[in-house]
């Protein structure tokens, strides 16, 4: 019985983790260029499925692939690598 409580705890677990997306404030991203800049940089990732930038929230919609994710840390880097820094993530 145990081991099926555990199982299930880590199931559950385990779909909180793999988020279907992320929200990144990226401040100094306003325009389309800053937004190809990004979407180029993530476009590498094969976790990732779609990345969208609101550039008048300033916001970074990425939408990952089924059973895939990125770490906060690979989030923050990949937006520094387009040239920009990142705020707050928020999973979705």
């Amino acid at each position: 019985m145990k081991k099926w409580l555990l199982t299930a705890a880590l199931i559950a677990y385990s779909n909180v983790v793999m988020a279907a997306g992320v929200v990144v404030s990226v401040p100094e991203a306003h325009c389309q260029m800053c937004a190809d800049a990004i979407k180029t940089s993530f476009g590498k990732n094969e976790a990732v499925k779609q990345v969208s930038l609101d550039t008048d929230k300033r916001e970074l919609t990425i939408e990952f692939n089924d059973g895939k994710s990125l770490d906060d840390e690979t989030i923050a880097k990949t937006v520094k690598d387009a040239g920009f820094d990142s705020g707050k993530i928020t999973r979705m």
